[in-house]
């Protein structure tokens, strides 16, 4: 999916909240882009959200859904590239994953604070 946009006309502005580790991006993309990608997530499969592959509703009950595109990882980071740092903690950047999740809430869902098994 190429999201198209004439990014000079979408007011895109830069907060840092804590330096050199936490921004937003504000209007990074538009209405129209979110509701796409939306679109798209739900022409897919949600199901119940794991934690280490299990599902663990005292961490999240929420539902996701996965999925895998690189087309979409490179545009969004050569898009994003002017709004971050070339090197973060001796690495330089280089992408991002494009493995995309989607999550999904109804009313009373949650995902709480916890770990990755990584």
């Amino acid at each position: 999916m190429e999201l198209r946009v004439n990014w000079e006309d979408t007011g895109v502005i830069k907060q840092v909240l804590d330096p050199d580790r936490i921004l937003v991006v504000h209007n990074f993309l538009s209405e129209a882009q979110c509701t796409a990608l939306i679109r798209r997530s739900e022409a897919l499969a949600y199901e119940a959200g794991t934690v280490a592959g299990v599902v663990n509703e005292n961490i999240r009950n929420n539902e996701r859904v996965i999925l895998d595109d690189e087309a979409l990882a490179s545009q969004l980071f050569h898009r994003a590239a002017p709004f971050l740092p070339a090197v973060l903690e001796h690495h330089r950047l280089v992408g991002f994953n494009e493995r995309w999740r989607f999550y999904r809430y109804q009313p009373g869902q949650t995902f709480n604070p916890h770990r990755d098994g990584s």
